[in-house]
């Protein structure tokens, strides 16, 4: 497994964790990964795959990587950010779920950071 696949993985687990966490506080039916990737329509698995699309964007995916990760179009990732803002104004659960992602792959881009920097000064 390559470094962008190790990244990738790790953000799908960090949303993929998050939802199921949101979802079990809503006492709703539990989101598996094969659920985001898929073409379901349920509300929360939409929601998922919306947050998905936003973090994987915003960790610094284009808009086209994350067509393919998701296998829709572009437009409908365009249309999943635009959901996004209307997720968090409506749904303070949403909102929760978003700040939680947020933290952990910012924990996790630090612990890169770090590790990274390490293995540089090593090899120097």
């Amino acid at each position: 497994m390559n470094e962008a696949q190790r990244k990738l993985k790790m953000i799908v687990n960090v949303v993929v964790s998050a939802s199921v966490t949101a979802i079990k506080f809503e006492n709703e039916e539990e989101i598996l990964m094969r659920d985001i990737f898929s073409k379901s329509k349920r509300e929360n698995v939409v929601r998922a795959r919306t947050l998905l699309a936003v973090a994987l964007y915003k960790y610094g995916y284009t808009v086209e990587d994350v067509s393919f990760v998701l296998n829709v179009s572009k437009s409908a990732v365009s249309k999943m950010f635009v959901a996004h803002e209307e997720y968090k104004k409506l749904s303070r659960i949403y909102d929760l779920t978003c700040e939680s992602v947020k933290r952990q792959i910012e924990s996790y881009r630090t612990q890169d950071d770090e590790y990274m920097q390490r293995v540089t000064s090593m090899i120097e």
